[in-house]
């Protein structure tokens, strides 16, 4: 088990360059008020990493190597697919004419963006922290645990774009109507109906993801038990689906 978690650390390590690159390219797309194609391009980058995982992990045998490498190969086509678009229409992205000519950024800058950052930074890393702290538990039950997590894992990446593009368009929404100077209360009554409709949007994310609870285990060569523990950790997925569109969307809103 040490030496596959190794193996996957070192080879999905390859993938942080390109992951900060195209966080950036979407970024931008989303604060134009572009909400769609980032989402759909996340929906290639889950949908391609969903393919792989079974492919390159069981029937090319690779093991954690090939769960790895699905990710690093997804994340390298979103990329491409983003840097490619952005760059070969100049007269639809005007921002990226230019962008790379020079690295500098100024003082007064980089201070902003710090201040402006730095909370999220640490938010982030404890979100984080609090992650693999909950893997390290599930590692200590049995390795049919650890399985049946990775495999809900990825149903769940899939259903979770779901909540991530709403918070993602409240964010954007309640964004350009402060840019716009409207009034505050008619700003915090469009931002609940947008919470509201978030919920409801993704409870239905959240039936659909417990209807396949007992049909998506089954496209693994497991055991049955790594697919019965994998059917529970989906319901149970499912169950807190709209919870997360509800924090994620007020996360967005702050």
């Amino acid at each position: 088990t040490y030496t596959h978690s190794v193996t996957y650390l070192r080879l999905v390590m390859l993938d942080m360059p390109f992951l900060f690159m195209m966080n950036i390219y979407q970024a931008v797309r989303q604060a134009q008020g572009d909400t769609l194609r980032p989402m759909l391009l996340n929906l290639v980058g889950i949908s391609l990493n969903l393919v792989l995982d079974p492919l390159l992990m069981i029937t090319w045998g690779m093991s954690s190597a090939g769960a790895a490498l699905a990710t690093v190969v997804s994340r390298y086509v979103e990329l491409a697919i983003v840097a490619l678009w952005t760059h070969t229409h100049g007269e639809k992205e005007p921002f990226i004419r230019g962008a790379f000519r020079s690295m500098f950024i100024p003082k007064q800058l980089t201070g902003r963006i710090l201040v402006k950052g730095m909370p999220l930074l640490v938010n982030e890393a404890l979100w984080a922290s609090g992650m693999a702290f909950l893997n390290q538990c599930y590692s200590l039950r049995s390795l049919d645990v650890v399985a049946a997590t990775n495999i809900a894992s990825t149903i769940w990446n899939v259903f979770s774009v779901s909540f991530l593009a709403m918070g993602n368009a409240v964010g954007i929404l309640i964004g350009q109507k402060l840019g716009a100077g409207e009034p505050e209360e008619e700003v915090r009554s469009a931002d609940r109906k947008l919470i509201a409709f978030s919920v409801v949007f993704c409870l239905g994310f959240g039936v659909a993801l417990a209807a396949l609870s007992r049909v998506f285990p089954q496209i693994y060569n497991t055991t049955d038990t790594v697919r019965s523990l994998a059917a529970s950790f989906i319901c149970i997925s499912a169950l807190f689906m709209p919870f997360c569109a509800y924090t994620n969307a007020a996360y967005f809103t702050l």
